[in-house]
């Protein structure tokens, strides 16, 4: 139970994600706007045009973007939206920013990477996402199995510690 309660106390963690070049750029701004406000395809176009320019904020973005205004029109078409500059959206923002590649979209499917995927999020400051992985393993495995040593280190949140004393 100890075990547990450590793993979801990373939501405590006082670690702060990096901004992403670009998140500061207006129209990427009013896209992701727009996108919020209206669920408005236009504004997923225009997250992919920003992404194909260079925008890492835009290319991180766009993997959602598509699963929260899914693209229209015939396959051939929905496929070409998936994608920027001839690669899936989501291999494009993985290649592009490490924690991406590593929160998988929250995927929990085999829960033997959990551990490492979580300690990968922790290094790149995004506790919650960790925090969630972690969650998911507890629930999937019953926290029994090695955690990763990087979860234990000096520079680990503090309840993360408890964690490794069950």
């Amino acid at each position: 139970m100890l075990r547990c309660l450590a793993a979801l106390a990373l939501l405590a963690a006082p670690v702060q994600a990096e901004m992403l070049d670009g998140a500061d750029d207006p129209a990427f701004r009013a896209a992701l706007t727009t996108l919020l406000a209206a669920d408005d395809p236009a504004a997923v176009a225009t997250l992919r045009d920003l992404a194909k320019a260079g925008n890492a904020a835009a290319l991180v973005t766009l993997p959602l973007a598509l699963i929260w205004v899914p693209p229209q029109g015939n396959l051939k078409e929905k496929n070409a939206q998936r994608q920027v500059a001839g690669v899936k959206a989501q291999d494009a923002a993985a290649e592009a920013h490490g924690a991406t590649a590593l929160w998988d979209l929250g995927r929990t499917d085999t829960p033997e990477d959990l551990p490492d995927r979580a300690a990968g999020l922790l290094a790149a400051g995004e506790p919650e996402k960790a925090a969630v992985l972690l969650r998911a393993w507890v629930n999937m495995t019953g926290a029994f199995g090695d955690l990763p040593p990087q979860l234990l280190s000096d520079d680990s949140p503090a309840m993360l510690g408890a964690f490794a004393l069950t």
